[in-house]
């Protein structure tokens, strides 16, 4: 029974307690007084968020003069320019205090208007990030009770409380909190290097690399000592060798230059090094330098066969042990003790994060503090794990500072080829102590290689053929071998050194030569589902398909309710009564001679859908207390990019076959008109998006944060919104889910946004699905075909159908949208996976993925025959042996050039003087660097703002008046948003040097982001042209930024005459020519509305200032806005004008009536229109108007319109058993044909494999869709 907790009236069940609420007087008072408490909560809030409002601004002067000169706190350094005869010398712009000059108004003066100013902050400007209090003693333990008087057994000492060191609030107002004091300090923000992400910024690459022999267990000892190039002869020889390993398989044009640079052009290339050359022994002598291999048994890597006892249907055996086994040979494995001994002493474990911490954030002085959680090292499972650790009984010996090795496990089989059935499957160990920025590449040599997984014997059925006299085996017993065999490799890695380390840690002097005594904790297990279900030892897609609780799968589609949470509440644990269920089930399979599925084995495990074989980390690790389902988390790249999300598009797609009206067409041809922003974030789509052909999950990505607009106007209004509502919330889901760094607002407003996805897909599915008669897609068709020929092909008997003896008519059924699958199902476990292990991209399978490209980039260099794994390990000693002495050789030029070139000053501007060149005779069309003219930017440093790329050609100047009223505001300082007028005479005192503007191809503009890092945005007026500022709106409250279109990139020298003058000689000046945008305040938009910001071009005859200039210094960064097609496009905002040089050819003298805003373009674009980035500083007082109620509560609690917690959409189905082997089929096929991009292993998107589960079932395979 279940009492009302209001007036205790007692409820059979759940649903009989909600029909209850809905009548109670006394619930009803209870939520009425819980509303008003919430009230006054909100209220009180509001108040405090306007005091501190009012602080800041109190403190904005003191503030604007301490930062007076620039952003940053660095006096503006001269640069040399070379000026025409009679010119002054040209000085930085150095805003000095002076008064505020204010010109009276004149009837011929214009209203101007400018963006607020704004002044970002370096993620280590002033402190540390964090910063940590001078070393002290250690604090006396406190003392202990005084015992209990009883006699006591001999026992270890009771731990002493945890004591708590709190460190200082940086800048940002970031501080860490920590269990003990850390007698390692590891802080990444003290070299801003460290925090550059983008490729356009300078780096001094000054800090040593991890050493990348000992990812696979080489001793530094082996370095051959016959010379910087040894083993080979010369210099020559080796550049020529490294180039041939290094770079791409397939030599293009760009590494034809780089043999040319690299090779040809180096300073000690000679021919006569040449003569007699002969690769194949350069090859034989680089295998015989690399004596000490990988696979070699000094250095870990050993060889071993694994034994699986065999089980056969009525075939009885005295015991397990007795029964005949299957000898798997060439596991090839590497001890983990000793994976963890090299690693904690490579170089890299400076790095090394070995004391665990909780972050938090204070936005203001006065705010509540909140938690921050970027990484393992500061997440609840780090935390609690280390003081779990250090409060053990000492062991025996000197005291050492006891630490943790986090491990992170991936492993996934991988198609090497893309033909053929050649694969790998390796297994990964990652370090949790290590920063997920720096373990995520693949460059870094941080993932180490324990394992590669083989296959079962290609004689399989031979050899069980011999042992049962000719019986072969099934399929279920083929499958049962498969898992034995994972974890029979797992016991074999679990070995008994690695369990006297679990218990006892090991003493490791560590690179900083400092002894600690390392425990190794297991913390997560990062794979695709098949290979969850397969460590996790349960069925796949069975009755509990989960592995961390125990949901059913007819129950999976009430995602967000409240009856959900309480359902995944009944997490799996490992107990003994579970292993005690699998000991009977293997001794019904081998004593009795019961098969694997057999009835007996079912009835015994399929309640919470276990499997009869033993989990190797059960057996190892339940004396520890270890529960290895909590191991096993979340999957973004499969279980929404290639799987909800997916899911979700493909039955769009068949909604719009259904609809007609070449919806397909549209679709595919808006698709192809979104243009593409930053570094490969949004890629040029295909020319057929719907047909979904070779899509990787980046793609994918890239379809769902464009599609909105794309999407729009396709359906009946009706149905459109409901779309349009579901695709936002999918948008908002993905970009709180894909965060690097999380706080308690945006887990709340991540477990919100679950609710709604919830609600949103379940009304979208019985709301619009059923509006439509969908079918399969034509692509779906012919792989349905495909797996009947090769089914046919194999002898499998065809699929079951309704009437016997008729040919299955599986085509002409309709296709559904499922609702009841384990991946739908995952996305309700992300906020707790993320308060227990970090963010979701610490543990994604990215990393994993990009991991596989070195074997596949190897395995095209073998012969593809049956010793490939040989070759491929061949390929790897020798790419070591290259990447050593490169490394060597750079050492060493890196020590020359520091001993002889003095460092580049920096300059506050970021900007390259160039001499002035004569107007030439004839004027050019456009304010712009043709494209054909090279315009080199080289990387900018981190610490400027911007940088404009070097030219010497000049633009028109019949813009002159509009350009000295942007000139005078900004000399007088008065680009703060408000209104000025200029005279004439007042804009002669601003001359510029020889009536010259100069105009650049390309800016910079670097910037901070939300998880406190620098990062850059590239602005080309021909490209990505459009950019954001703070707002230039009467109101700035109702919306924070001002979007405009650069059409031009110019600099200028000036001189300023007059009274009013702030600085006498030539001053160079950047400036962008823009055409602004206009909110569009008809449109309702935002997080309450669930749409994107739309805007429009201001129209010119009606506004002077639908054109103006800008200040580089005032952009925020660049943004990406997406047409409103379906509002299409007008010539009423603009005549013929250049401003459309680069318009699409279509368009004509036309624009598009509407954009919209993407503010889901990435992730740090999110964070700038939800407000509350940390490191948003400079921004966060302006989006308060933005933040949507969640983002302003951290505890979660908040009132949600349209509120679900009942049962109402709680649906329930289930898939026919009959048809699940079918499912399984199409779901192979799909891995199989998934394609696998050859992108660089830097790069921020990834590919992976399709999702292992049908997203789209047939009408017969469901049961309960009436209840929609």
């Amino acid at each position: 029974m279940i009492l009302c907790e209001a007036c205790g009236h007692e409820c059979k069940n759940l649903q009989g307690l909600s029909k209850h609420r809905n009548s109670c007087k006394a619930a009803k008072e209870q939520r009425q007084a819980g509303l008003s408490n919430h009230a006054q909560i909100r209220q009180q809030r509001q108040e405090d968020k306007l005091k501190a409002k009012e602080l800041n601004r109190q403190r904005k002067h003191r503030l604007a003069r301490e930062n007076e000169d620039d952003w940053m706190d660095t006096d503006p350094i001269p640069v040399e320019t070379a000026s025409p005869p009679g010119a002054q010398p040209v000085s930085p712009i150095r805003k000095a205090p002076s008064p505020e000059f204010i010109p009276p108004p004149t009837t011929r003066g214009r209203v101007r208007k400018f963006p607020r100013k704004f002044t970002d902050f370096l993620p280590n400007s002033t402190t540390r990030l964090p910063h940590i209090p001078p070393r002290r003693r250690q604090p006396p333990q406190p003392a202990t009770k005084p015992r209990d008087p009883t006699p006591e057994p001999p026992a270890s000492p009771p731990a002493p409380e945890p004591l708590l060191f709190k460190t200082v609030p940086n800048e940002f107002g970031l501080y860490r909190e920590y269990p003990s004091f850390p007698t390692k300090e590891t802080d990444e923000s003290e070299d801003l290097d460290n925090l550059c992400d983008s490729p356009g910024l300078a780096t001094a690459q000054t800090r040593e690399q991890g050493q990348w022999w000992k990812a696979f267990g080489i001793s530094r000892s082996f370095e051959g000592q016959g010379g910087l190039f040894a083993p080979f002869l010369n210099s020559t020889v080796f550049r020529l060798m490294n180039w041939f390993y290094s770079g791409g398989n397939v030599k293009s044009i760009s590494e034809l230059d780089r043999l040319v640079k690299e090779v040809l052009l180096a300073d000690d290339f000679d021919r006569e090094h040449l003569k007699g050359f002969s690769a194949t022994r350069e090859l034989r002598r680089l295998d015989t330098e690399d004596q000490k291999s990988p696979f070699a048994k000094e250095n870990g890597w050993t060889t071993s066969t694994v034994k699986i006892p065999l089980p056969c249907e009525r075939v009885k055996h005295n015991s397990e042990a007795s029964a005949p086994t299957l000898d798997v040979p060439n596991v090839h494995h590497r001890s983990i003790v000793e994976t963890i001994v090299s690693a904690f002493q490579d170089d890299t474990a400076n790095s090394f994060h070995l004391t665990p911490c909780r972050q938090f954030w204070k936005r203001t002085p006065t705010s509540m503090p909140e938690r921050v959680i970027t990484e393992v090292y500061n997440s609840d499972a780090f935390y609690g794990e280390h003081v779990k650790v250090t409060q053990q009984p000492p062991e025996p010996g000197p005291h050492l500072e006891t630490v943790i090795a986090a491990i992170m496990l991936s492993s996934d089989s991988t198609h090497l080829a893309n033909f053929g059935d050649a694969a790998l499957w390796p297994i990964y160990l990652f370090f949790g102590n290590l920063s997920k920025y720096f373990r995520s590449k693949p460059s870094s040599f941080a993932a180490h290689h324990i394992a590669y997984i083989p296959s079962l014997p290609k004689d399989l059925q031979d050899l069980y053929m011999k042992a049962f006299n000719g019986v072969a085996a099934t399929a279920a017993t083929i499958t049962h071998l498969k898992r034995e065999l994972m974890h029979a490799i797992w016991l074999l890695l679990l070995d008994p050194e690695f369990m006297y380390a679990y218990e006892h840690g090991i003493v490791i002097v560590c690179a900083d030569g400092v002894t600690r005594r390392v425990f190794p904790r297991f913390f997560t297990y990062s794979a695709d589902y098949p290979e969850k279900i397969l460590l996790a030892t349960i069925r796949h897609l069975a009755r509990c398909p989960c592995p961390r609780c125990l949901i059913e799968k007819r129950r999976i589609s009430g995602l967000g309710t409240h009856v959900d949470d309480q359902r995944r509440a009944h997490v799996r644990v490992d107990t003994e009564q579970r292993q005690r269920k699998v000991e009977t089930a293997r001794v019904w399979i081998f004593h009795h001679g019961k098969g694997v599925k057999s009835k007996y084995v079912e009835d015994l495990l399929q309640e919470d859908s276990s499997i009869p074989t033993r989990n190797a980390f059960s057996t190892r690790l339940f004396q520890f207390g270890f529960n290895f389902f909590s191991m096993f988390v979340p999957d973004l790249l499969h279980e929404f990019e290639l799987g909800v999300w997916k899911a979700v598009f493909t039955h769009l797609m068949r909604i719009f076959y259904a609809a007609g009206e070449n919806c397909i067409q549209a679709l595919n041809w808006r698709y192809r008109r979104v243009s593409t922003f930053g570094r490969n974030t949004i890629r040029r789509f295909s020319n057929n998006a719907s047909a979904m052909k070779k899509l990787a999950a980046r793609d994918f990505e890239d379809l769902l944060q464009c599609s909105m607009p794309v999407f729009e106007g396709l359906l009946a209004p009706k149905h459109d919104k409901i779309v349009q509502d579901l695709l936002f919330t999918l948008c908002t889901w993905h970009g709180l889910a894909k965060l690097r760094l999380h706080t308690s607002s945006t887990l709340a407003g991540l477990k919100l946004t679950t609710k709604l996805l919830g609600q949103a897909l379940r009304n979208f599915v019985k709301n619009v699905c059923s509006q439509y008669k969908t079918r399969a897609l034509p692509r779906e068709e012919a792989a349905r075909t495909r797996r009947r020929a090769n089914a046919a092909a194999k002898g499998k008997p065809p699929a079951k159908t309704k009437a016997p003896g008729k040919k299955p008519e599986v085509d002409i059924l309709p296709k559904l949208l499922n609702l009841f699958t384990y991946k739908l199902h995952a996305l309700g476990d992300y906020v707790a996976a993320i308060l227990r292990f970090g963010p979701s991209d610490g543990f994604s399978t990215q990393t994993g993925e990009l991991e596989h490209k070195k074997v596949k980039r190897f395995y095209a260099r073998t012969n593809k025959g049956r010793t490939f794994e040989r070759q491929i390990s061949r390929h790897q000693r020798r790419e070591r042996i290259l990447r050593r002495i490169s490394s060597r050789v750079k050492k060493g030029q890196n020590i020359d050039q520091a001993d002889t070139t003095p460092p580049p000053p920096p300059s506050a501007s970021g900007t390259h003087s160039v001499s002035p060149v004569p107007l030439p005779a004839t004027r050019p069309r456009a304010p712009v660097v043709p494209v054909d003219e090279s315009d080199a930017l080289p990387p900018t440093q981190p610490e400027q703002h911007h940088h404009i790329s070097n030219s010497k050609r000049h633009a028109t100047n019949n813009f002159l008046p509009d350009l000295k009223d942007h000139l005078l505001s900004r000399l007088a300082g008065n680009s703060d948003g408000q209104e000025h007028s200029y005279s004439d005479d007042e804009r002669d005192s601003v001359e510029i040097v020889n009536d010259r503007l100069y105009r650049h191809k390309v800016l910079r503009i670097n910037y901070t982001t939300y998880d406190v890092r620098r990062s850059q945005d590239s602005i080309n007026p021909r490209t990505h042209s459009d950019v954001m500022t703070l707002s230039r709106e009467d109101d700035p409250d109702i919306h924070p930024y001002s979007y405009a279109r650069v059409l031009g990139i110019f600099h200028v020298d000036v001189k300023h005459h007059g009274p009013h003058c702030t600085a006498p000689n030539t001053q160079r000046m950047e400036f962008l020519w823009v055409r602004w945008f206009q909110r569009d305040r008809s449109y309702a938009a935002g997080w309450n509305a669930r749409r994107l910001h739309r805007i429009s071009f201001l129209k010119s005859d009606e506004h002077d200032w639908a054109f103006g200039f800008v200040d580089p210094s005032d952009i925020i960064r660049g943004i990406h806005l997406i047409p409103a097609f379906a509002h299409g496009t007008s010539s009423r905002y603009l005549g013929p004008s250049i401003a459309r040089e680069f318009a699409d050819e279509e368009q004509g003298d036309t624009d598009w009536k509407f954009f919209y805003v993407n503010m889901f373009v990435d992730r740090d674009m999110v964070m700038r229109f939800l407000g509350g980035g940390v490191g948003h500083k400079a921004t966060n007082e302006f989006t308060e108007c933005l933040r949507p109620d969640f983002m302003s509560h951290g505890d979660g609690e908040m009132d949600v319109e349209g509120k679900d917690d009942g049962e109402g959409d709680d649906i329930e189905g289930e898939v026919n058993s009959e048809e699940e082997d079918e499912q399984d089929e199409e779901e192979d096929e799909e891995e199989d044909e998934e394609d696998e991009d050859e992108a660089s292993w830097e790069d921020d998107y990834f590919e992976g494999e399709d999702g292992e589960e049908p997203w789209d079932i047939d009408d017969v395979e469901a049961e309960g869709y009436g209840e929609f």
